[in-house]
């Protein structure tokens, strides 16, 4: 099952589970799913509108996805494995958490904006700290 990262049973696989879970939410419409490459011009249009960005992977071994969130002023709300948890800096710039807590702060976020402005900012005053987390 989906415990142990198979959902196969889905049409689409995971970005099917996905859909499922919050196809009877008050964020359905809100909510894009990105399962395929998208263009830059495209991600750039994704990212001005969103509020946040969501990477629930099991395994992300550096993090690329949540550097260029970052890079684009919007909240990480990721989970707590793999290299994301190495340059943000869990509830100051980002969210690292069991994937059991995501919803949870995808819920109080998406209903506070004071809260969003003040992690933004934190984003955008801590830039060069989190560029030297990066630096390979």
């Amino acid at each position: 099952g989906e415990e142990s990262g198979n959902f196969s049973s889905y049409p689409n696989g995971i970005f099917g589970y996905i859909k499922e879970q919050i196809k009877d939410t008050d964020v359905r419409k809100r909510i894009f799913v990105i399962p395929h490459f998208i263009t830059k011009i495209h991600l750039t249009q994704f990212y001005k509108k969103a509020l946040f960005i969501i990477l629930p992977s099991r395994y992300e071994p550096f993090g690329l996805v949540s550097m260029e969130a970052l890079f684009n002023n919007k909240i990480v709300i990721s989970s707590c494995f793999g290299g994301t948890k190495e340059f943000i800096d869990n509830n100051v710039t980002g969210f690292t958490l069991p994937p059991d807590k995501i919803k949870f702060i995808a819920s109080k976020l998406s209903n506070n904006p004071k809260l969003r402005k003040k992690i933004e900012k934190n984003i955008k005053k801590n830039r060069s700290e989190i560029i030297q987390k990066i630096k390979i």
